[in-house]
């Protein structure tokens, strides 16, 4: 299986793992090393939960029903022999001939049945899975295409499936050939290294007879064309979103011709069974399972008619009732009012070019024409203003490190290579230079940690691939994933930016091999100039976790996740001059902060400036600078044993390379961290280090991080749990010294956040 490949920002930085740090100047927890837990430490690119800030986002999918979705193949597949073995009809005339071997093996065939993957059923609206009604599939005779799956009842049935080394299935000593017979018996078999076969077990090796029998008839049931792994992987991967959007949705083609309206407009992605007509979810997955593949690839088009749906003008719906009002609270309620802090998003999934003669929209270069209209607006409440300059930010060439870093963050420009009328011009259209209404205040919140500085009304698209790969990738020329990583580490690290080979020329015309190669570039380079992030997927799983990407960069919101109060019941008699303390996340640019609010006796806020209540401190305004603060760590602690660890203290001026050896393990595994002061700083605070190779690390927008969803709980230094775990028993805890079950009550009174997300890396 080839991986889904997508371009997070740095994309070749790895996730890190997670780590317990404090303050002097505001809490402390201990540094734990955390043994082989995890590999990758280098510290996280991205939030380690994406999620933006304000109202419940809008999101249009976009699907690709064309003819080639129906295809049990990938684009390019060129098995054209059924041999078997040596002298039978045309062998050796195409991949070395054995035919018969090759259409069987997803080394080959990225479709077909794949030991490595567990293909999960499919699932009903409320998450519990459909019943598989096919008992087996044989597929024992073939095409000189693929083979022939029989699902009759039938005597000595058999399923083979073949692995294959570097994809040549034409040597015998190349091939592993498995069989699974029905019934399947008592056997195992083995399985590929690196499977992700979660039904056999944990990180196994084998599997029985009886769960491949059952993967493999889920694989032809649900997975064996695009179209069916296609509406699968969606169905499971929108279980985890209940009600986290309002979802719409738009077909490429109706009855075999580009669709003409929309299929449905906005709803929350729930079930309100209360009220006859409102089950949106079950209507969402009657729609995606019951999509038929028939036309073709109009991708323009479909997304227009999104776009208009947004913009309220010119689109229409095939069942009329289902046409909804995009920016009404309630949808199907015009007198339900509008926030004007609501995002719109939109998903295309397509599995090929989009077709010669079809664009629309794109009567300017979009990608690289600076902004006609100079966006005014508020969010969050400050003043802002923006107009798109494809060179990027001002500030983006500054020779101060500090000025260009700060520029080249706020956004990635991807100007392009020439080309005209291309996707990607239409998706630089509605996110840099469309605002859909003109009566809502441009007040959306902005993603500094996904580097998109847009607060208007606009929409921003992901674009999602079938087998659709850069034409360059392996090849000495075009253009290439590790292009586009490396321009987007480059321009974010502050270095000279070499733009990729995106598509040059007039991309609406011609129908050759190599014009459907420029316009494969163009839908990747589309999700980029889009404002989200391109996606090549060749399998079920890989859509599934593409889409889940994606998703988890829209959904969600928080602020004031709970409150404390200083002091307990029985220590006041009124609320006056008591404080309430809050934590505040917005988890898309992994930002955060705990603030005092001090009450009056009626338990109101005492103070209120502009209709808000008003702080009266807050823990990022009380943070001391980087280089006055200290971080407290324990090396070679063991949770078994009080009192173990040895005391380490992390400084500004501490070098990595003289942490105890436990410390560097975790901190350094992959090499990849300077040995001298820089990596520790940034732990600190102190943005704008590098790693070894160049890479500026992730920027942090203030020194507090995102508590997410975590009430902070007021120490008023007489809860023993204040210095131990609450997972400690009484009886252990009743045979501490008393000298450390009393030096609580003797701390001043501190605030713990239960959370281990507030970390600044």
């Amino acid at each position: 299986m080839t991986a889904a490949h997508s371009l997070l920002a740095p994309a070749k930085a790895a996730r890190a793992r997670r780590i317990f740090i404090g303050f002097t100047a505001a809490w402390s927890a201990a540094l734990l090393p955390l043994g082989n837990a995890h590999a990758a430490t280098t510290p996280s690119q991205t939030p380690l939960y994406n999620a933006v800030p304000g109202a419940k986002p809008n999101l249009m999918f976009v699907l690709d029903n064309s003819g080639s979705m129906d295809l049990e193949a990938q684009d390019g597949y060129a098995v054209d022999d059924k041999c078997k073995v040596d002298g039978e009809k045309d062998c050796g005339n195409k991949n070395g001939g054995y035919g018969w071997y090759a259409m069987r093996s997803s080394s080959v065939n990225t479709q077909y049945y794949n030991p490595a993957i567990r293909y999960l059923a499919r699932v009903n609206p409320d998450g519990t899975e459909k019943g598989n009604s096919i008992p087996f599939v044989d597929n024992q005779s073939s095409t000189y295409k693929r083979p022939i799956h029989d699902t009759d009842a039938g005597y000595q049935r058999k399923f083979i499936y073949v692995q294959c080394k570097s994809n040549d299935c034409s040597e015998p000593a190349n091939r592993t050939v498995v069989t699974i017979n029905d019934p399947p018996g008592t056997g195992t078999i083995d399985l590929p290294i690196g499977n992700k076969r979660t039904d056999c077990g944990t990180n196994v090796t084998k599997c029985t007879a009886v769960l491949e029998h059952r993967n493999i008839v889920n694989w032809y049931e649900w997975y064996s064309t695009r179209s069916l792994a296609v509406s699968t992987a969606l169905g499971l991967a929108m279980q985890s979103y209940d009600n986290k959007f309002r979802v719409g949705y738009v077909q490429y083609n109706r009855d075999g011709k580009a669709a003409e309206k929309i299929i449905s407009g906005v709803n929350y992605f729930k079930d309100d069974v209360s009220i006859a007509g409102r089950k949106w979810k079950t209507r969402f997955y009657d729609w995606i399972y019951g999509l038929e593949p028939n036309g073709g690839t109009p991708s323009h088009h479909a997304l227009v008619l999104a776009a208009n749906y947004y913009a309220g003008s010119g689109t229409t719906a095939y069942t009329a009732s289902w046409l909804t009002s995009p920016w009404k609270n309630d949808p199907n309620d015009l007198t339900s009012g509008e926030l004007s802090c609501r995002r719109a998003y939109a998903i295309v999934l397509s599995d090929g070019a989009w077709n010669p003669g079809t664009t629309e929209g794109t009567d300017t270069r979009y990608t690289a024409s600076t902004g006609s209209i100079n966006f005014d607006g508020k969010p969050s409440g400050n003043t802002a203003r923006f107009q798109y300059d494809p060179k990027g930010a001002p500030g983006y060439d500054s020779p101060a490190l500090a000025q260009k870093l700060s520029a080249r963050n706020r956004y990635v420009p991807y100007p392009g290579g020439g080309g005209s009328n291309g996707f990607a011009d239409l998706t630089a259209r509605y996110f840099w230079h469309t605002d859909f209404s003109s009566t809502l205040a441009n007040d959306v919140p902005t993603m500094e940690g996904q580097h998109n500085p847009t607060f208007w009304q606009n929409m921003t698209t992901f674009t999602i691939g079938w087998g659709l790969t850069p034409s360059g990738e392996g090849k000495g020329s075009g253009l290439n994933w590790s292009q586009i990583e490396k321009y987007n580490s480059d321009w974010l690290a502050g270095n000279p930016a070499a733009p990729p080979q995106w598509a040059t020329g007039n991309l609406n015309s011609g129908s050759a091999g190599s014009d459907d190669a420029r316009r494969v570039d163009d839908f990747i380079h589309a999700g980029f100039t889009g404002g989200g992030r391109a996606y090549s997927v060749y399998s079920g799983d890989d859509v599934r976790r593409a889409l889940d990407n994606a998703l988890s960069s829209m959904a969600g919101s928080g602020n004031d996740a709970g409150v404390a109060v200083s002091g307990n019941s029985n220590e006041f008699q009124t609320l006056e001059g008591q404080y309430k303390y809050t934590t505040e996340y917005q988890t898309a640019d992994n930002s955060g902060d705990i603030k005092a609010f001090e009450l009056n006796a009626d338990g109101g806020d005492k103070f209120v400036e502009a209709g808000k209540p008003k702080p009266v401190w807050s823990a990022n305004a009380k943070m001391p600078p980087a280089n006055e603060r200290t971080i407290f760590g324990l090396s070679t602690y063991d949770t078994n044993m009080l009192g173990s660890g040895l005391r380490t203290v992390l400084t500004y001026n501490t070098r990595l390379d003289k942490l105890p050896p436990d410390f560097q393990a975790l901190l350094n595994a992959d090499k990849r961290q300077a040995t001298d002061e820089s990596f520790v700083r940034y732990l600190l605070g102190d943005n704008a280090q590098k790693d070894v190779g160049g890479t500026v690390y992730r920027l942090r927008k203030q020194p507090i991080g995102a508590s997410v969803n975590s009430p902070p709980i007021f120490v008023g230094g007489a809860s023993i749990w204040a210095m131990a775990p609450p997972a400690w028993s009484t009886a252990r805890a009743s045979t501490m010294p008393t000298t450390r079950r009393s030096r609580p009550r003797s701390l001043p009174p501190s605030l713990q956040p239960q959370t281990m997300a507030w970390s600044m890396c």
